[in-house]
């Protein structure tokens, strides 16, 4: 089997020049990882079956950064743990076996055209919102969470969502009739995902993969949707499509039988 083979580098948060990590060989399906710290500074070796056959390279590529970040934060989580202070790593450059390079920013993009979450002419809204209401500004800030793509990506999603519904005093439908959210397009690309990470199952990673873009997007256009409802109509932003049509054809043909109203 041919392999594919990187290097990922990233920053110890907070830096502390005294925390050195040499790990073994992790092995993970097919998948290979080692993590070193050393100065402060995060390298995580990845080797990985070659990806000739890949539709999207992005994707692939999302995934790997995903991947590297996870891996090195689990390590962290050991060092947190035996000295009692939170470390994190913050993965910012990836590099393949030919020489090519790429700096990673916060702000991943997603498919071919490369697709990212920003939204335009909204920051002071959303901010004074976030001050407003207290229910948007704890949503707010599990999206802020969710946008670090990780695996509980998709929790915090939904923990996002379960959070902004208690304005509307603790009702689903009572959101759906005013934002026009939709629970088929919350359990398929975001609650199905969320409910295996918050009961301690194993997650679906090749699922968050092909999710996880659709599920933060989904969440942020609430967000505005709320914006929109609450104080913000005279801006003339677009209220956002929430119903069946936030689902992408290739996620609503394999799972759109997990809605609730196809259940039997």
């Amino acid at each position: 089997m041919r392999r594919d083979r990187f290097r990922f580098t990233g920053d110890l948060i907070p830096k502390n020049n005294a925390i050195s990590l040499n790990t073994m060989p992790n092995v993970e399906g097919d998948w290979i990882s080692t993590t070193t710290i050393e100065c402060s500074v995060v390298h995580v070796d990845l080797e990985i079956p070659d990806g000739d056959g890949e539709v999207d390279h992005r994707v692939r590529e999302y995934s790997m950064v995903r991947y590297a970040q996870f891996i090195a934060n689990r390590w962290l989580s050991a060092i947190s743990f035996a000295q009692g202070a939170c470390y994190s790593a913050h993965i910012f450059r990836l590099e393949n076996s030919a020489g090519y390079g790429r700096d990673v920013g916060p702000k991943l993009m997603f498919g071919h055209d490369g697709e990212d979450l920003s939204v335009d002419n909204c920051f002071e809204l959303f901010a004074e919102m976030s001050r407003e209401s207290h229910h948007f500004g704890m949503a707010a800030d599990d999206y802020r969470k969710a946008l670090g793509w990780g695996p509980g990506a998709l929790f915090y999603c939904y923990r996002a969502l379960e959070t902004l519904r208690l304005h509307f005093d603790g009702g689903w439908e009572e959101m759906h009739k005013s934002l026009g959210t939709n629970q088929c397009a919350i359990v398929t690309l975001i609650k199905r995902h969320a409910d295996k990470i918050r009961h301690g199952k194993v997650p679906d990673y090749e699922g968050i993969d092909s999710c996880a873009y659709y599920g933060l997007n989904y969440v942020s256009e609430t967000l505005l949707a709320f914006l929109i409802k609450n104080g913000a109509a005279e801006s003339n932003l677009e209220m956002p499509v929430l119903n069946h049509g936030a689902i992408p054809d290739f996620i609503r043909v394999q799972h759109v039988k997990d809605c609730p109203q196809n259940r039997t």
